[in-house]
């Protein structure tokens, strides 16, 4: 069978036609392959539509009538998004890549990167470097005072992160004026911390012997306040001691030892009897440190013996007129002879002038004895028994007087270091006395009567808690007679008086009874 045939010119034409089509392509400007948009008709023949005619067709998101690709709409019709390579309408950058962590990421924002110099989202500060203290921190964080972190870059002395300016560090970051920081603030002369140092007081002055403050480190040892030397701390600031070898005022020697047995004792005192200190090659055989004759060592710091004048009670004696005459009323072994006689007072109990005393007979309440003459002339010794009710024996003074006036101070206010016989002060011997427990006071008595009450408290009575009933007299400062010995030879018949004072208030005493026990021959 033939192939058909299709008629020439029909065949020509078409070729033709399609030729010349061609052949108009690149007259309209469409570009080369690639870039060419789909032609598309819009009547279903006819011209097409293209990408750059201003027109948007359904295939093209936009269509701006140019063929730019970075500019909102690219020159594939396509609107821009991040990552297409091109930075457009709120995007900072565009690197084409899904690399989220690089210098653009994946919203087309720039990532911040601190310390490339270049303030990013979320940078306060970036002053291209990776160092904190200069103003922008290591995070690109401004570095600003109030922040709690001290940046000695700043000039900054302190950062308390607070917005209070009258604390310890102020709202400039400098710290407060306060001795004791560290920092010569204005009307210091220094400041090296809370303590002494060899440059500095603790005050934040300098160290100057005689500013009141001692500085062991600057080699102060005292500091009186002054520069003057004798008052303990001398010139220099130096103590003043005992054996430094210079005398000072209240020194008697200084010989620059501490040894005692030589012509200075460690006290700087003269070697002397009392002292507490044997010195042999002054004839002492004893020395007990007191002044007491009774308690086995005399004030001649000797040995008690009979006949040295001393009433040993501890030792038996009854009595010592110092000499060998065995009928003077004392014999050579210091006992008595001749009769006792016992007087009681006329009085009954009598109240005590409560804070009366002024040292004066007449500021006292008295027990009067009238003492018959018998016909024996001599008088050898005297003892007294008294009953008192009292709630504060430190308050306390009493004295016997004798018909010639002679007056013997028994008891002066025990406790008390007096001044006079006046009686001011105040002693702390607070125990009470009771009239069945009655005090016995005479030469040989075993207790000083400056003692009585001492160790006892406000609620103790005297001899009843202590036992210590039997005292020999203390006047202490009341002017008159040392001791019982010294009615020795006076006259016995004729009224005797025994008194007792109180000198301070709120305390009540009342005599209730006494007696005397006179010997004589």
């Amino acid at each position: 069978m033939a192939t058909p045939t299709r008629p020439l010119p029909r065949l020509l034409g078409a070729t033709l036609s399609s030729w010349s089509r061609a052949l108009a392509l690149p007259l309209l400007g469409l570009g080369c392959q690639g870039d060419e948009p789909s032609m598309v008709s819009e009547t279903g023949g006819g011209s097409g539509s293209f990408c750059g005619d201003g027109v948007v067709d359904p295939a093209e998101a936009c269509d701006d009538g140019n063929r730019e690709p970075n500019d909102g709409c690219d020159n594939k019709c396509r609107a821009p998004v991040c990552g297409d390579g091109y930075a457009q309408g709120d995007e900072v950058c565009d690197d084409g890549n899904d690399v989220d962590d690089d210098d653009c990421s994946n919203t087309c924002q720039l990532n911040a990167i601190c310390g490339d110099g270049i303030v990013s989202v979320g940078e306060a500060c970036d002053d291209g470097n990776a160092s904190s203290g200069d103003g922008c921190s290591s995070a690109c964080a401004l570095e600003l005072c109030g922040d709690g972190v001290v940046q000695s870059g700043l000039e900054e002395q302190c950062d308390d992160g607070n917005d209070v300016d009258d604390d310890a560090c102020s709202n400039t970051c400098q710290l407060a004026p306060e001795c004791g920081n560290s920092v010569v603030d204005p009307g210091e002369e220094c400041d090296e911390g809370w303590f002494n140092t060899e440059t500095c007081d603790f005050d934040c002055s300098l160290p100057v012997c005689g500013d009141g403050l001692t500085n062991y480190d600057s080699g102060e040892s005292c500091d009186d306040g002054n520069t003057i030397s004798d008052d303990g701390c001398d010139s220099a600031c130096v103590q003043e001691v005992c054996g430094d070898g210079i005398k000072h005022a209240d020194e008697e020697c200084d010989d620059g030892n501490r040894d005692n047995l030589d012509e200075c004792t460690d006290q700087c005192t003269f070697p002397a009897c009392g002292d507490g200190i044997l010195h042999e090659a002054l004839g002492e055989v004893c020395d007990d440190g007191n002044d007491v004759n009774v308690d086995g060592c005399s004030n001649a710091c000797a040995l008690p013996v009979c006949g040295d004048s001393i009433v040993q009670g501890a030792l038996g004696e009854a009595c010592d007129d110092g000499n060998e005459v065995e009928d003077d009323g004392c014999t050579s072994e210091c006992e008595k002879i001749g009769g006792t006689v016992t007087v009681y007072a006329n009085d009954e109990s009598l109240m005590v002038p409560d804070n009366y005393y002024d040292g004066s007979l007449q500021s006292m309440s008295c027990h009067e004895f009238d003492v018959a003459d018998d016909g024996l002339e001599t008088l050898v010794d005297v003892e007294v028994n008294v009953a008192l009710e009292a709630t504060w024996v430190g308050d306390l003074v009493i004295k016997l007087e004798s018909p010639q006036g002679s007056v013997l101070g028994l008891l002066s206010r025990p406790g008390l270091d007096e001044e006079a016989d006046h009686g001011f002060g105040v002693s702390r011997n607070g125990a009470n006395l009771e009239a069945d427990a009655p005090l016995h006071f005479h030469d040989g008595g075993t207790d000083d009567a400056e003692a009585l009450g001492d160790g006892l408290s406000i609620d103790d009575v005297v001899c009843k808690d202590d036992l210590k009933c039997d005292y020999w007299p203390n006047p202490d400062t009341i002017e008159g007679l040392a001791s019982f010995g010294g009615f020795k030879g006076g006259a016995i018949a004729g009224l005797w008086r025994l008194c007792v004072g109180d000198a301070s208030g709120g305390d009540p005493t009342t005599l209730v009874a006494s007696e005397l026990v006179i010997t004589r021959i």
